[in-house]
């Protein structure tokens, strides 16, 4: 379980290193932010990855 928080703090460092410089006083806060936004990303793509792809593979989704 800790080395899901310590790559999604990676990743999400360097995010925030693209946008904030890292000696910045509130550099943490923008990590913080960020690393919150992608465990919200994966947090809804497993919801809903398992439906999409059900309906992908059925054969009865709008697919041409």
């Amino acid at each position: 379980m800790g080395w899901i928080v310590r790559a999604l703090l990676f990743v999400s460092g360097v995010i925030a290193s693209w946008f904030v410089s890292v000696e910045a006083s509130n550099y943490i806060v923008y990590q913080l932010v960020i690393a919150v936004g992608l465990v919200t990303l994966c947090a809804a793509a497993l919801v809903y990855l398992p439906a999409w792809w059900r309906r992908w593979t059925s054969g009865s989704g709008h697919r041409k």
